[in-house]
């Protein structure tokens, strides 16, 4: 796990670390991809790439979870809001981030993401428990909670891989209707 600082230095290394990261994944194959140039790409010493991360895997780890958090913020405030209206926010933040995608579909990483997906899909589904769910066990929670990590995970792993004809839209009408919910 990264080690996170709220000094203002820190936080501006880190930013330098995941960009440097990303122009170069842009260039080259991710395992070819080594600290140093991540380090030399950010105008940072090596010393300074590892205050902030252990290892490459970190950075997009770090990377995901701003992601992710910029996905939750477009998220309505908690309350009532359809399982459509999720899975449709959900696939047009993602469109956005298409060439991301395909950079970690090219690397072989995109499993790093369906780990993210674990940690995250809870977080959003426990926000509307009530309208998405409804009043089940925790237990069952647990597992459905699994179960929409992986199946939006696929879903835009297949998406993007077949070029994204679909529009966001339909891909958010398949997926209520793959779960056997209403459109509402």
């Amino acid at each position: 796990m990264s080690r996170q600082s709220m000094n203002p230095i820190a936080v501006r290394s880190r930013k330098w670390i995941i960009d440097a990261l990303l122009e170069l994944m842009k260039e080259k194959p991710y395992s070819a991809i080594t600290i140093s140039e991540i380090a030399k790409k950010a105008d940072l010493v090596r010393r300074t790439f590892y205050r902030n991360f252990n290892n490459k895997e970190e950075i997009l780890e770090a990377y995901f979870q701003s992601m992710i958090q910029d996905y939750l913020d477009e998220l309505p405030e908690e309350g009532e809001v359809s399982t459509y209206t999720l899975a449709l926010i959900y696939f047009k933040f993602w469109k956005k981030k298409v060439e991301f995608i395909r950079i970690l579909q090219h690397n072989n990483l995109f499993h790093i993401l369906l780990r993210e997906f674990d940690d995250f899909v809870p977080k959003v589904m426990h926000r509307y428990k009530k309208s998405v769910v409804g009043s089940y066990s925790e237990t069952y929670f647990r597992y459905y909670t699994a179960f929409v990590a992986a199946g939006l995970w696929h879903m835009l792993e297949r998406w993007v891989a077949e070029g994204m004809i679909e529009t966001p839209e339909k891909m958010a009408e398949m997926y209520i209707e793959i779960i056997g919910r209403e459109k509402s």
